[in-house]
């Protein structure tokens, strides 16, 4: 691939415009009112920081140390290493990944957040170092992606980082949109609202009369994260303005999450007129220094932009000059058809039930989960496992695999035993997929993550070792329905405990945080308990969350009381305080503190009209002082769990 004119010149106009964008809309972040912003309010004296830039930083500290040939264990590595972003999608993605879930299942297991913005604000490093190659770029975008998010809030940084990469030979908006929609699937809902917005733009709709026709039909009731809306902003954006100040501030007076359209926007525009086109009014009040915050310790970057242009520039030489090898391995460890030689049709994603647990030259290991990764008491759970030959010659492969104590493994239909040992031998080039059955007994201790030992070795003095990572399912206690007035509601209710106090109570085992499928009928009620047991006090956020009326006990105390319905809910710690206007504040979420031992939760789960969505978890605040509490405070709750039933001793 031949280096495009100006690139350099290029990616620095990206992150100038990437700088100016996301401060221009930092401060209205989620307001959902449409804004008449002409500039910047108030006015800077620096760049904001924020993480639309800053986990791109990550990446480039990892491209760095790796090199271009990057798989998605470099990026674990990274996120749990290199980044202290604990927040909605984060938060659930690192989660997965601290219990040994590979993307790109991290993405999509429990996790609320999938369709959010959190990925689609990362592309332009994948378009700049693969610039004039959007296939090469959606790829490197889809690893990232794929970390924390699934379906559209994945697609949302394919289509962008394909735009982005296209931008350095293509300055035409609306060529530059049909490269990126050729990169994600055709009926997805960032495609269908792109083409939303193109064909009201070519009937010559007004841009805020459209911005209102996009809420009608995209908008999220409650998150103004999501994916799709956001999308649509930034391409009305594109095809609306008339100029560089008309672009940007259509984007962000759409509204909505305006840090994330504006410096999306922002550097769309950079790339493709170059850092010689950004106006001196935007660019004087902040400069080109690079401002980070604390949530990013331990990675290098330049001190300014155009430190950090050269940098992705010099990876971006190697992507062009090694491109036939880059993607094909990407092509091996995304396994995405459009980077294999004559693939047509229309994109997809691949499964995310699928995880590489290792690859390299020679051999591939994966791990299907087909449904999730969870795991009860008595139960079995099927999983697949994949051998690949990549050499030149037939190989055999010896697997072994050693289950916790009170499991027993079943490999293609052989007895069950708690170590087991499987040969096969490869022809050159292919692959061998078995079906593994495991089973934890009745009476197995499950932890949060539980691992399965494998060992893996050939007669060509190859052996690697690794794991299958299986999560606990929760235990619940959960009460058949109750009229609202009965009595009966109002003793649990008394005592803050189901257990002795309720008949006809039936143990759950739950594979997410989603308590969804608890919801009784209108007029009734369940009550739901579970226990932790922890060996030290400890203060934590419980977020519990419903668009119904939901309350929440800690030890018979009431720590949660919202007796109303709700469009929607937020089901993360962190977003009460912020300015949308989608939900009243303060609602799901409660500071509270274990105390040594087993602690119980109850939560009185009300049957709704309302769009039904409960959802339930528990947060880490390392802080004496939860009131004081700072971002970093909030941490994963490690080697606390409900996965076990309550026993008393």
């Amino acid at each position: 691939m031949k280096e495009p004119v100006g690139y350099r010149d290029k990616v620095l106009g990206g992150w100038l415009g990437k700088n100016i964008g996301g401060t221009l809309g930092g401060p209205w972040e989620g307001h959902t009112t449409p804004l008449f912003l002409h500039y910047y309010d108030p006015v800077p004296t620096e760049p904001l920081p924020n993480d639309d830039f800053e986990l791109q930083l990550v990446w480039l500290d990892m491209l760095n140390h790796k090199g271009v040939f990057i798989t998605p264990h470099d990026f674990v590595f990274h996120w749990r290493n290199r980044t202290l972003y604990l927040i909605a999608e984060y938060f659930m993605g690192q989660r997965n990944m601290a219990l040994g879930i590979l993307p790109p299942l991290s993405g999509a297991y429990n996790n609320w957040w999938i369709n959010g913005m959190g990925a689609t604000i990362r592309a332009e490093i994948w378009g700049m170092i693969a610039p004039g190659m959007p296939d090469i770029a959606a790829a490197y975008a889809y690893l990232d992606a794929s970390t924390d998010h699934d379906q559209d809030g994945v697609y949302g940084e394919m289509f962008f980082a394909a735009m982005e990469s296209a931008a350095f030979v293509e300055t035409d908006p609306r060529k530059l949109i049909q490269t990126g929609l050729r990169c994600i699937a055709p009926h997805c809902k960032v495609a269908e609202a792109v083409h939303f917005v193109v064909r009201e733009c070519d009937k010559g709709t007004p841009w805020r009369r459209i911005r209102h026709l996009i809420c009608a039909e995209f908008a999220h009731p409650c998150d103004f994260t999501y994916v799709p809306v956001n999308v649509a902003f930034i391409v009305l954006g594109l095809l609306s303005g008339a100029d560089y100040d008309h672009v940007l501030c259509n984007a962000v007076n759409c509204g909505y999450d305006t840090d994330c359209t504006g410096a999306t926007v922002g550097a769309l525009l950079g790339i493709a007129q170059g850092a010689v086109s950004v106006p001196e009014r935007w660019l004087k009040p902040i400069g080109t220094r690079v401002a980070v915050s604390n949530y990013v310790p331990g990675i290098e970057y330049g001190e300014t932009l155009e430190e950090v242009t050269d940098q992705v520039c010099a990876l971006g030489r190697q992507v062009m000059a090694q491109a036939d090898a880059v993607r094909r391995h990407l092509a091996e460890w995304t396994e995405l058809e459009f980077l294999r030689p004559g693939a047509g049709g229309d994109v997809k994603l691949p499964g995310s039930t699928q995880v590489c647990r290792y690859g390299d030259d020679r051999f591939g290991f994966w791990v299907d989960y087909l449904d999730h990764p969870a795991v009860g008491h008595g139960e079995v759970k099927r999983i697949a496992l994949t051998l690949v030959n990549h050499t030149e010659a037939d190989t055999e492969i010896e697997i072994r695999v050693a289950a916790p104590a009170a499991w027993t493994l079943s490999l293609d239909g052989a007895s069950f035993s708690r170590e087991l040992v499987h040969r096969v031998v490869l022809s050159k080039g292919a692959r061998e997929r078995s079906k593994l059955l495991i089973k934890a007994a009745s009476n197995a201790r499950l932890n949060p993550s539980n691992r399965l030992d494998v060992s893996l070795s050939s007669e060509a003095d190859w052996h690697v070792d690794t794991d299958i990572a299986l999560v606990g399912k929760s235990c619940w206690l959960v009460s058949a329905p109750i009229s609202a007035d009965d009595a009966a509601a109002g003793s649990i209710e008394a005592v803050g405990r189901l257990t002795g106090v309720a008949d006809g109570v039936e143990p759950r085992q739950l594979e997410t945080d989603s308590l969804t499928g608890l919801v009784p009928g209108p007029g009734t009620v369940v009550f739901a308990e579970t226990d932790f047991y922890v060996d030290q006090p400890m203060n934590v956020r419980v977020v519990a969350n419903s668009t119904g009326p939901l309350h929440a006990y800690l030890n018979g105390k009431v720590i949660i009381d919202k007796g109303h319905d709700s469009p929607g809910i937020l089901p993360t710690w962190h977003l009460q305080g912020l300015k949308t206007h989608l939900l009243p504040k303060d609602l799901g979420f409660a500071n509270a503190r274990l105390q040594k031992g087993w602690n119980t939760v109850m939560l009185r789960i009300s049957g709704s009209a309302a769009v039904e969505d409960v959802n339930f978890h528990l947060v880490k605040i390392a802080n004496d002082k939860p009131e004081a509490a700072q971002w970093t405070d909030y941490q994963l709750l490690t080697g606390v769990s409900n996965t076990n039933w309550r026993q008393e001793t």
